[in-house]
């Protein structure tokens, strides 16, 4: 099987799934937009991505975009069987390659890392009902020169306006053959997804448990606002006004060679106050002998009992201060981070095995997750209503894959979510094989209730 990877280059995904397909038998080549990256390496493209993207002809009308591409795009959809398109960017504008990868029996994977798909129509409520703030100084609503939002086809996968959002959630929905992700990253959809496992070579970095006398302490947010930097730092300075010693190391805009260095020498890693599992960086942070706080919410169970210290805007000072006091701790942790680095489920090659397990499983119907947030709690954004062929889409989607069964889709179709109210026949799933391990959040029963933090903050 001969695998597609691209075309955005997130946390260099790119390329370590293309080593970790390669590494299990695979031919895999990478193609992106843009080969550039401020903190890893540029790769090599395989695949004339943005010479692609010239050559295709768009049409917008009625707020439909239709788009005529070029003989290339067939002879490289003949070329591959497996699709990996990661952040909502594929080989066409705005994922207009979608229907025809399909049409054509090709398998696709649409493989949501964040901001992507984030709106804080649904983020907002979901990541309160775990105990965080949504960060709503990362996100402000894109508008053109006189002051009006932004139309979804003007704007590229990242702009911030909900139906661009939500454009994005639903051609994953129609046409993916299946979605990769996080429950708290896919709150606008509808549809059953599949967990997330964000590759990274730990060959890079160098286990070593420091045990220095006074803790080095490293942050390095790649978005303050996001990561909650102000948060953080606040929390440290507090900390050393009240005596507990420590040493800081705070790295912004640094290549990941140098951040590697330095978490080799260091006590602890504070990555980020964020509703989510752990990025990147925290991987790297327990392959790399710290003891590791980020945002490990019990809303991403799996993978299963995650070694990070679980942190919120209401326990931060207290967890850190336990954390900075108490070496035996943080020798702990270091130690139960290799351990769970070794599992293998973040390697290239894992990360690579967890796709295509979850295409097969996708095809038996073992699914991992099926959301609820948006069918319960959206509403409608007057400056935003949402066009109707994405109503459509919408209606489409929950024939094809159904919705809970307390689902109310008399209210989603007032909300404007849904075509006119009309005699709706939706299937329903049967809940006797999953579990709910959270608000908005039922699961396979495979996947194991997270005993790494509490379950959920009630109102």
């Amino acid at each position: 099987m001969k695998v597609f990877i691209g075309t955005a280059n997130i946390t260099d995904a790119p390329a370590l799934l293309k080593q970790g397909f390669r590494k299990l038998g695979y031919e895999a080549d990478v193609g992106l937009v843009n080969c550039s990256h401020k903190f890893y390496a540029t790769p090599g493209n395989d695949v004339d991505v943005p010479g692609l993207i010239a050559s295709t002809k768009v049409d917008v009308r009625d707020s439909c975009m239709t788009v005529h591409p070029p003989a290339e795009f067939f002879e490289i959809a003949r070329h591959y069987e497996l699709f990996v398109f990661i952040a909502s960017s594929s080989l066409l504008p705005r994922l207009c390659d979608l229907p025809l990868l399909q049409q054509m029996g090709k398998k696709v994977v649409c493989y949501q890392t964040g901001s992507e798909l984030r709106h804080e129509l649904t983020a907002e409520p979901f990541w309160r009902m775990y105990g965080y703030e949504f960060p709503s100084d990362a996100y402000h609503t894109c508008r053109d020169e006189s002051g009006k939002i932004v139309l979804w086809w003007r704007g590229q996968a990242f702009t911030h306006t909900l139906v661009n959002k939500l454009y994005n959630t639903r051609m994953a929905e129609r046409y993916a053959t299946t979605i990769c992700t996080h429950p708290s990253i896919f709150t606008l959809g509808v549809r059953p997804h599949m967990a997330i496992q964000l590759p990274m070579d730990a060959d890079k970095c160098t286990f070593r448990i420091p045990r220095n006398r006074i803790p080095l302490v490293v942050h390095a947010p790649s978005n303050r606002a996001v990561k909650r930097s102000d948060i953080i730092l606040n929390t440290l300075l507090e900390l050393k006004e009240e005596g507990v010693p420590f040493r800081l190391c705070l790295l912004e805009d640094r290549p990941n060679e140098e951040v590697l260095r330095v978490l080799s020498e260091a006590d602890v890693l504070i990555d980020q106050i964020v509703c989510g599992c752990l990025g990147r960086l925290a991987l790297e942070g327990l392959a790399s002998g710290c003891a590791v706080l980020s945002g490990n919410s019990a809303a991403v169970p799996w993978p299963p009992q995650r070694p990070a210290i679980s942190i919120r805007p209401s326990n931060i000072k207290e967890r850190l201060r336990e954390v900075l006091t108490n070496p035996m701790l943080r020798m702990r942790l270091a130690a139960e981070g290799r351990e769970y680095i070794q599992k293998g489920y973040h390697s290239p090659e894992g990360a690579a095995r967890a796709v295509l397990d979850a295409v097969q499983r996708e095809e038996e119907g073992n699914i991992d997750y099926y959301p609820t947030v948006f069918t319960d709690v959206a509403h409608a954004m007057k400056e935003e209503p949402v066009p109707p062929f994405l109503r459509a889409m919408t209606l489409d989607i929950l024939k094809r894959h159904g919705t809970h069964p307390d689902t109310d889709l008399d209210r989603l179709s007032r909300e404007g979510f849904l075509p006119a109210p009309l005699k709706l026949d939706v299937p329903r799933w049967n809940l006797e094989n999953l579990h709910r391990v959270g608000p908005w959040n039922w699961c396979s029963k495979r996947i194991p209730k997270p005993e790494f933090e509490d379950m959920y903050i009630q109102d």
